[in-house]
């Protein structure tokens, strides 16, 4: 599969009809880092952590800078069990989004087409922030978006933009467990020898969030992505220096 680029994401926000604006600056490793580049835009920057379980399912959180994610909280919630998240390592953001530790963007799904692990979720707080702050693929720029263009695009590239309260406390767990269980475990060696063992892979550990960090709808089918609804999924009401922060 052809792997989009700055200028080809830049093409697809467009051509999503979503309004952006596209800003320059020096490469940033770090949340705080754009916010600096980025202050004088009024937008909010993102943290974008790209995690997965043991079974080798990918999860991208994309976050307010200063919304708690615990992650043996997040984990619970998907059914995973207390602490079985973990940080994916930069491979898997290169094989599954196509972008490096450091670039860690939503804009990064649009190369996550054919890969069914990917479950992105996004915090139900973007909603009420004005405009904020994501990579094109790359942190040399920076693109201002709001939560309305967000969703555009994510349906353009075949995926249900899915929030997620996640500040919400553990008590609630497993409400999120249809997110995890709508995608296919990783299975380790031949399918064939994978079926007779009937075994899958153990990937990771647990971890818990750190803060900063930035850059990780579901993974889908082609089959799901054209069932996709027309509005973004509210999954609390059951809804449809590791390389995995920035």
């Amino acid at each position: 599969m052809e792997r989009h680029t700055k200028e080809s994401v830049l093409e697809l926000l467009s051509r999503s009809g979503v309004q952006f604006e596209l800003h320059t600056h020096e490469p940033v490793m770090t949340a705080a880092a754009q916010a600096e580049a980025l202050e004088h835009t009024g937008g909010a920057v993102t943290k974008n952590l790209f995690l997965r379980d043991k079974k080798g399912r990918q999860y991208l959180v994309t976050a307010l800078p200063d919304t708690r994610v615990d992650l043996k909280v997040l984990s619970a919630r998907l059914g995973l069990g207390s602490g079985n998240l973990s940080w994916a390592p930069p491979e898997l953001l290169v094989s599954s989004l196509g972008v490096e530790p450091g670039c860690v963007t939503p804009l990064g799904l649009a190369n996550a087409g054919s890969c069914g692990r990917v479950v992105a979720l996004l915090d139900a707080r973007l909603r009420g922030a004005r405009r904020f702050c994501v990579h094109p693929i790359v942190n040399d720029a920076s693109v201002l978006i709001d939560a309305a263009g967000l969703e555009a695009f994510l349906r353009a590239v075949g995926r249900q933009p899915t929030y997620v309260d996640l500040e919400a406390p553990k008590p609630q767990a497993p409400d999120l467990r249809h997110l995890a269980d709508a995608v296919p475990p990783l299975q380790k060696g031949p399918p064939a020898a994978a079926a007779a063992a009937g075994a899958g892979a153990g990937l990771g550990d647990g971890s818990e969030a750190g803060s900063g960090g930035h850059g990780a709808a579901g993974g889908s089918t082609a089959g799901q992505a054209a069932a996709n609804a027309a509005t973004a999924t509210d999954a609390s009401d059951g809804g449809s220096r590791n390389g995995g922060l920035k």
